[in-house]
């Protein structure tokens, strides 16, 4: 049973390219609609004594949404390939709020709702001097929208913060090598992607409730987004006449993966999103 790991909570896909090393013309669909169920223990204040406090269970943090994958590969000539692939790689739909008195929806300590979606469009040539090598490069062009509200109550005041990365357009690029044996399924590929580099308009706000002007604040302008560049090894053997074995390893270099606010830095910059440590994605069959 294939079992799918990832260690970075954007990423929806993992970028495989194993449609375009399928022999002769090949295309393919595939949607999924995710419906997962996170949720969690907190603490809420007795409605009639704040200083006392009970667990409660949290809602579900995570909203449905689909994903999609379109892959069609041309053997136009015995030593030349085209193809295309369409994906989302990174995606999101997370929305969370804490009311610590059942009774009254106007008591919010604080909320988060976080979307994030983006289309990836490759384009790749191959050169197969032999029925064993394949080299392969190509192009990807990426959209990329992001949008961010934050809310939260102190000392009796709402403040809410609301981010919105406007959609951004950038191109990146991949290479990579195949090896194959056919007569023993034997099929190896090593393919490398590029970070791409946003630069989407991010429209802030900060407003709060009752009114305090000099608390209200809001700011647009440029920032830099880059999507994390990774390597891909996929590996494939006959091990008898009916039946295989297969892996893939998958890395990722979130490290570099940031949102900084421009509005909320000041000293020093305040990251919206932010990796601290390099993550290894994985995925293992």
């Amino acid at each position: 049973m294939p079992v799918q790991l990832y260690a970075a909570a954007l990423e929806t896909s993992n970028q495989s390219i194993a449609s375009f090393l399928e022999p002769n013309d090949y295309a393919e669909v595939s949607t999924a609609i995710i419906n997962a169920h996170i949720a969690g223990k907190t603490y809420r204040p007795d409605a009639n004594n704040p200083s006392e406090f009970s667990e409660v269970s949290t809602p579900n943090f995570v909203k449905r949404f689909a994903l999609s994958n379109v892959a069609l590969k041309l053997q136009v000539q015995p030593e030349w390939s085209l193809g295309l692939i369409y994906d989302q790689p990174y995606t999101t739909d997370i929305s969370y709020a804490f009311k610590p008195v059942l009774s009254s929806s106007a008591q919010l300590v604080n909320a988060v709702n976080f979307k994030t979606d983006s289309d990836n469009l490759t384009a790749l040539l191959g050169y197969q001097p032999n029925l064993s090598w394949n080299y392969y490069g190509g192009v990807s062009y990426q959209n990329l929208d992001t949008q961010l509200q934050i809310s939260g109550q102190s000392m009796g005041l709402l403040m809410d913060y609301s981010a919105n990365a406007e959609n951004d357009s950038a191109m990146g690029w991949l290479a990579g090598i195949s090896y194959q044996i056919p007569a023993y399924a034997l099929k190896t590929s090593l393919t490398y992607r590029s970070k791409i580099r946003h630069h989407p308009l991010l429209q802030e706000q900060i407003f709060s409730t009752p009114t305090i002007l000099a608390l209200n604040l809001s700011a647009a302008r440029h920032i830099n987004i880059e999507t994390p560049q990774s390597v891909n090894f996929d590996f494939q053997s006959g091990i008898n006449p009916n039946n295989l074995i297969y892996t893939s390893l998958r890395w990722v270099n979130w490290e570099k993966f940031k949102i900084i606010s421009p509005l909320l830095s000041t000293t020093e910059p305040v990251s919206l999103v932010d990796y601290k440590k390099i993550s290894s994605p994985a995925h293992w069959v």
